[in-house]
């Protein structure tokens, strides 16, 4: 009993175990926990441990990236983690419940940073369940199970996440482009960027870190603050900077820190199991890379998607479908575009700008849903032929298509010197491989491909050029 206290103030009970304290709060007790101090992942690692991989009767999962889905599955008949419905690429688990074989141990689990356990104990019984919980945790046998759990994890504890900033940090300083990228949102309206800090401001008007390091040069910045202290806003068309913010938000980076592997993505730092990024990449290399410079040519300098797809629509072997949306059967409100060109030889095109992940997702996204409606739904497949009219022979049979004669291609627009896939920020690459798998199971073919945005001419205005130091 001496190791047990009753915490009235805290509505719980701590067990002091050695160098070791545990927690069992009531209520509202948890409020009262420092969770800087929490040990990451306990109770999920406790819980894969003890439940069987086809015991698992819940789970919550959170997409990676800048635009993020939270998922929470549960189920009455417990099973698989893919008979929850969870991409492995794409989703980190957050949580798992199941129930434990040896019903003695405990009726049910639920395992995040906390866990919750269904069982009787005593008093007397709480130190040395908290010691065999501790045992658990520590052990590994989950990884057989479960290696998805180690695939990726987000960095919580403040002590970490400094270091790995210091690390950032010493990139920046070295003006290192190995491992770092910068991804600014590429602002229709926009005729550049201001780099700003307490020194002063900047302007630029690319999106390249080369161009960030010119300008934090100016003002001597190398400091260990400087990826916090520097903020970036895009331009209007009046050339006043709008919505600044840190350029600590717009950094990635992938590499290694004291020994393993990081990625940092959208102001987050996460632990990435090399295995997994090998993995990642190795099938990103069984996507086709399109060649479609034949029909698709450089976009223009500050030309947009809708610019761009009617004037390469002039093509005849092209159909313009960019803002031509099906609603029928869809529920209100909701539209979808068939793709933005579609090619007389069954290839759709979908065409997207990047300007950032949430866009990179939005084309992913409209591609794959795209897909899946064209394969169920004839009414959707009709609205295609009716669009393309006598224009060319329809390329496909409208009640039962040959879906691999068709194919679906996703064209990202990105400036010079950026490759793709290889060059997108890794959460990107893993939501495409998601994608990918979604139209491909549908029996299309699927391809990516690349076209550049040339850059601004050197004879044009200063304002759309990189200006003058503005102290």
């Amino acid at each position: 009993m001496e190791r047990v206290q009753f915490l009235r103030s805290c509505s719980g009970i701590h067990v002091d175990e050695g160098r070791r304290y545990f927690a069992l709060p009531a209520g509202y007790g948890s409020a009262a926990l420092d969770r800087a101090k929490l040990e990451v992942d306990f109770g999920l690692r406790v819980t894969a441990n003890i439940v069987e991989s086809g015991g698992l009767s819940g789970l919550q999962s959170r997409t990676l990236g800048v635009v993020t889905q939270q998922k929470d599955v549960s189920t009455n008949n417990p099973g698989e983690v893919w008979e929850l419905g969870v991409d492995l690429d794409r989703e980190v688990i957050r949580s798992l419940s199941g129930v434990p074989v040896d019903q003695e141990f405990a009726r049910r689990l639920h395992g995040s940073d906390s866990l919750a356990v269904h069982r009787e104990l005593t008093v007397n019984q709480l130190a040395p369940f908290c010691l065999e919980l501790f045992r658990q945790h520590r052990d590994v046998a989950y990884r057989d199970k479960f290696p998805f759990i180690d695939h990726v994890r987000a960095v919580k504890g403040p002590t970490q996440i400094a270091a790995l900033d210091a690390a950032l940090n010493d990139k920046l300083a070295n003006r290192s482009t190995e491992g770092v990228s910068i991804f600014l949102p590429m602002n229709e309206a926009s005729s550049g960027y201001e780099l700003s800090c307490e020194r002063g401001s900047t302007q630029v008007f690319g999106a390249s870190l080369d161009e960030v390091y010119v300008a934090m040069d100016r003002f001597a910045l190398a400091g260990p603050d400087s990826v916090r202290s520097v903020h970036i806003s895009p331009l209007d068309e009046s050339g006043q900077a709008v919505d600044p913010r840190p350029l600590y938000e717009y950094l990635t980076f992938e590499g290694v820190v004291s020994g393993e592997s990081y990625v940092f993505s959208a102001g987050r730092w996460y632990k990435v199991n090399p295995s997994f990024l090998g993995r990642v990449a190795d099938r990103l290399q069984q996507i086709e890379i399109v060649d479609l410079q034949h029909i698709l040519p450089n976009m223009e300098d500050q030309e947009n998607e809708g610019a761009y797809n009617a004037r390469v629509a002039n093509n005849p072997e092209l159909c313009l479908f960019d803002r031509e949306n099906f609603r029928q059967g869809l529920p209100a409100h909701s539209q979808i575009e068939v793709c933005d060109l579609l090619h007389r030889d069954g290839t759709f095109i979908c065409i997207k700008k990047y300007r950032g992940s949430k866009e990179l997702s939005h084309l992913f996204s409209q591609a794959s849903v795209s897909a899946r409606l064209f394969a169920e739904h004839e009414p959707y497949r009709q609205f295609t032929a009716d669009a393309i009219g006598d224009r060319w022979p329809i390329p496909f049979d409208i009640r039962e298509p040959h879906r691999p004669s068709l194919r679906f291609v996703l064209v990202i627009v990105c400036e010079p010197g950026r490759t793709v896939p290889d060059g997108l920020p890794f959460f990107s690459r893993a939501n495409l491989l998601f994608h990918a798998r979604e139209i491909t199971r549908l029996g299309f073919r699927f391809g990516l491909a690349r076209i550049v945005q040339d850059p601004a001419p050197q004879n044009q205005p200063a304002a759309r050029r990189r200006r003058r130091v503005a102290a």
